[in-house]
């Protein structure tokens, strides 16, 4: 058994195009629903780039804001996502990855909801192996995503200027 990785990004770059993908994922963007791109800012190790969005905060229209991506599985079984991130004090506290399953619900996957730190990307760390539901028509289709309307800094409603931060995102699985 060999573990490929799916796609993967670190955002060392400056782009939302995964760095690593096996073939049908080349070109893959991790997309933004209802978030925009701030820019890109200091990584998760504290050397290459991580992701910034803005525009977390609660607003009509909107059934989620988030990062998003449909990965294509190649037949691979036991799939692992793992993800790194952190907001801004006026951006959002708490985080959860979610999957949509085969009868198109969204499902936790991420075994929790991560609170936020400010700069500890390692306290908004997912590492989750997905469950067989989620896994449909050899897609995952995931999001990360805020769960209250809710302050890192605890003061409060999130701010249309408060920033969430992704990075060293890997979606592998094992032929």
């Amino acid at each position: 058994y060999y573990t490929y990785t799916l796609a993967g990004w670190d955002f060392d770059s400056e782009s939302l195009v995964a760095t690593t993908a096996t073939a049908s994922n080349q070109g893959l963007e991790l997309g933004l629903h209802g978030i925009t791109l701030a820019g890109y800012v200091n990584g998760a190790d504290g050397t290459g780039r991580a992701a910034s969005s803005r525009g977390w905060h609660t607003e009509a229209g909107y059934d989620f804001k988030g990062w998003d991506a449909t990965v294509a599985l190649d037949g691979l079984v036991n799939i692992r996502v793992t993800s790194k991130q952190t907001s801004s004090g006026s951006g959002p506290s708490m985080i959860a990855m979610i999957a949509r399953d085969q009868n198109n619900d969204w499902l936790d996957v991420g075994n929790d909801m991560l609170m936020m730190d400010e700069t500890n990307f390692d306290l908004g760390a997912f590492n989750s192996v997905m469950p067989d539901n989620v896994i449909g028509n050899d897609t995952l289709t995931l999001r990360w995503t805020s769960v209250m309307d809710f302050r890192q800094d605890e003061s409060g409603p999130i701010t249309a200027t408060g920033t969430n931060r992704i990075d060293d995102i890997r979606i592998t699985g094992v032929n």
